[in-house]
């Protein structure tokens, strides 16, 4: 882990699962300040899981430990969020693919290379 934050993480809520029974975000508040080779212990740091209805966001450093919580529900629902990741200019990416690929030469190409281009979309 690095010390200077360059990444803020965007969470919005696209349905109402997004809660602790379905595997809502768990948080370690101040974690971002934590030495690079500390690790949360689940049994021992402080944690927070964070609800949202549809249509809610949180956004939170990059360098702040987060992950998905357990599924709890009895039901087989998972929740559907989308995420955004942001960088600063100088670490992203030199060429944007989406862009520099000609759009009508996509369906064509094998469905991984579309995912690692960027015409994917990860399922929960």
């Amino acid at each position: 882990r690095i010390d200077t934050p360059m990444q803020l993480s965007f969470f919005w809520a696209l349905d109402n699962n997004y809660n602790k029974e379905h595997g809502a975000t768990i948080l370690y508040p101040k974690s971002h300040l934590w030495p690079k080779n500390r690790i949360p212990d689940p049994n021992k740091d402080q944690h927070v899981t964070f609800t949202l209805n549809p249509g809610d966001a949180i956004c939170i450093l990059g360098t702040l430990w987060h992950g998905g919580g357990d599924h709890l529900g009895k039901d087989n629902k998972s929740r559907l969020i989308l995420t955004s990741q942001h960088v600063q200019p100088y670490i992203r990416q030199i060429e944007n693919l989406m862009l520099a690929t000609p759009y009508d030469i996509i369906d064509d190409l094998p469905k991984r290379l579309q995912a690692m281009v960027g015409y994917s979309v990860h399922f929960p």
